[in-house]
């Protein structure tokens, strides 16, 4: 958990934004968070929440991860689980309402990125407001 918070505070620091970790809002923390600006519409403020999984060998999410032969992974098992985890990641960001104190602070379009990470495979949704993942 750590790692990935310091990855995301470099990336942050490299693009000049205004990136929070494991900020307090609504129901819980999400992972990461920052504003965009919108140089044509001055009058939307969006704001990009962002909550990752990582699974790793040896813990629970691991031994779910199914196996065709002994050795062998199955990708296609574990990208649908990897893509389940996505939209479960974005409706825990919508379930716990982490954009409450952004809409407080005059936030009104938020965007939505579930992420999902199994050693070299990464799967991402994105969802935009209150539209299709």
């Amino acid at each position: 958990m750590r790692k990935k918070i310091v990855y995301m505070e470099i990336i942050g620091m490299k693009l000049g934004v205004g990136l929070t970790t494991e900020e307090k809002s609504g129901y819980g923390r999400y992972d990461f968070g920052f504003p965009i600006k919108n140089y044509f519409n001055n009058k939307e403020k969006e704001y990009i929440l962002i909550e990752v999984k990582i699974f790793k060998k040896n813990i629970k999410y691991d031994e779910e991860i199914n196996y065709k032969e002994e050795g062998k992974e199955d990708h296609n098992y574990i990208k649908n689980y990897l893509l389940k985890e996505c939209k479960d990641n974005i409706k825990q960001i919508e379930n716990k309402n982490y954009e409450e104190k952004y809409r407080a602070n005059g936030y009104n379009s938020f965007i939505k990125y579930g992420i999902a990470l199994y050693k070299k495979i990464c799967e991402a949704k994105m969802k935009i407001n209150d539209g299709e993942m």
